[in-house]
């Protein structure tokens, strides 16, 4: 029981020397869970440089989207660059979480845009976009489209979204794909455009 298990992990760590609270939290972060991740983000602000080290990167692995909202505190407001990348790129793969819905991993692709600077954090957003079945995530991606660094990753983006989204909004993913397809040479991307393309011109009507 995993519940039980967190209960039991954050009790022995009220007691533990530094570096035993830093192996319990690697733990709680795999436990996860309702009751580990209080403990966790009471010890990302410990005193001791180890353990708070060891909590942040504990909540930077959390597999679940309850973390979401510490994560994006740490990402605003750390004043460590470190922890403010940890925090952002953890906090962006928690879009994927399948139990949010549409709307709340695109809300969270939204709050993770306005804190974005490095490319490579760009290029994990889109990867996380991609997996948004959304004419709003879809415009985001093609957003990305004209920086170089971050056109490959776009254009998988923008083909991946135009999929789930074809049948609802045609007009949308043809514009999209349409210039998907002037910009890339990657093999994969333009065969499953060109087979979205033509869905959603039948849907179109054209």
């Amino acid at each position: 029981n995993p519940q039980s298990q967190a209960g039991k992990l954050t009790s022995l760590l009220a007691r533990a020397k530094p570096e035993q609270k830093a192996c319990l939290l690697r733990v709680l972060s795999i436990v996860g869970g309702q009751a580990a991740l209080p403990a966790v983000r009471a010890a990302t602000s410990d005193a001791n440089g180890q353990v708070s080290d060891a909590a942040i990167r504990a909540l930077c692995s959390w597999k679940t989207a309850d973390a979401a909202p510490d994560l994006l505190a740490l990402a605003k407001t750390s004043s460590e660059p470190s922890r403010k990348t940890a925090a952002l790129q953890g906090y962006i793969n928690l879009v994927r979480d399948d139990s949010l819905s549409t709307a709340q991993r695109l809300a969270m692709c939204k709050q993770a845009a306005e804190l974005i600077v490095r490319n490579e954090d760009k290029k994990l957003l889109l990867g996380a976009l991609g997996t948004v079945p959304s004419v709003e995530a879809l415009a985001m991606a093609m957003g990305h489209l004209d920086n170089e660094a971050t056109r490959a990753e776009a254009g998988f983006a923008a083909v991946a979204i135009s999929e789930k989204i074809v049948d609802q909004n045609p007009k949308q993913v043809t514009e999209a794909l349409q210039k998907v397809l002037q910009t890339t040479d990657n093999k994969n991307v333009i065969r499953t455009a060109k087979q979205t393309l033509q869905k959603a011109r039948k849907g179109a009507g054209r």
